[in-house]
């Protein structure tokens, strides 16, 4: 017998998403627009492009609003999330918060997704939010600092980021400016980290011997509910799960959830 493990996390068949755009009000909740071609490549297994191509032409209503999306960002745990957010943030109609706001663009929501694929479609969990002049806001906090986004329907975007420091950098930006490689940094998950991290707290496991009820050994971590891990020897077990514990601390740096403890001195939460 192979040893085994529990992971409680949702998941989703990421091949069934593959290559697919999303088309958002109007449509059902799980609508996924496939492009032509894209029929045989789902069959094989395989994925035909790594991108689907923005619809060409003028602004569209929100019942046919459809932005781009890579298979990464379809992967994300939190994807659905942003789904529903942008259905909200277009349906809002003017004067939304009773201080006469304009209306959600749908130009700036696909300048926001244009965006989280090019900083933060592998990162934690963002949150998107309506601002009163029609522009959309993607913000993060994870690892002890803020990142900012403010994004309008065209013109300029306002980065506005703080570092565990406290220091500041703010500034507006277009597509060109160098800035979007340094918040792509802060917003990547540190896999090297993650890897010791689970090999140090592989080393603090408990391992239960079989019982009546259970006739396998389980290795467990204080500290870590929900990743456990099971095998035909203390050996098997612990080796089984330095992997469930490395998927554990991963999904939950992509959550931004911020219960993750220290490992021997290696804090996942606050970036070094």
């Amino acid at each position: 017998m192979t040893a085994k493990s529990q992971l409680l996390t949702h998941h989703q068949d990421c091949n069934e998403h593959s290559d697919w755009a999303h088309r958002g009000q109007g449509a059902p909740a799980t609508a996924l627009i496939r492009p032509a071609g894209a029929r045989s490549a789902r069959q094989t297994g395989s994925v035909r492009a790594e991108m689907i191509r923005l619809v060409e032409g003028p602004a569209p209503a929100p019942e046919n609003f459809t932005f781009e999306v890579s298979r990464r960002l379809l992967e994300q745990p939190w994807f659905d999330d942003i789904v529903a957010t942008i259905r909200e943030l277009l349906a809002l109609g003017t004067n939304w918060d009773g201080s006469d706001e304009q209306a959600i663009h749908p130009g700036a929501v696909k300048r926001a997704m244009q965006i989280l694929r090019t900083v933060g479609e592998q990162g934690p969990r963002p949150d998107l939010a309506p601002m009163s002049d029609g522009s959309v806001q993607l913000a993060w906090l994870y690892r002890g600092q803020q990142v900012r986004i403010e994004v309008p329907p065209d013109g300029l975007v306002l980065i506005h980021v703080v570092d565990p420091s406290g220091r500041e950098i703010k500034l507006r930006a277009n597509s060109k400016t160098g800035l979007w490689n340094e918040v792509k940094d802060r917003l990547t998950i540190p896999i090297t980290d993650i890897r010791r991290w689970a090999r140090a707290a592989t080393v603090l496991a408990e391992v239960e011997d079989p019982t009546q009820e259970c006739p396998h050994f389980v290795a467990t971590v204080a500290g870590c509910p929900g990743a456990w891990a099971f095998g035909d020897s203390a050996e098997a077990a612990l080796a089984e799960l330095e992997s469930v514990l490395f998927g554990w601390a991963h999904l939950k740096l992509r959550d931004g959830d911020t219960d993750i403890p220290q490992m021997e001195g290696i804090d996942l939460v606050r970036a070094p």
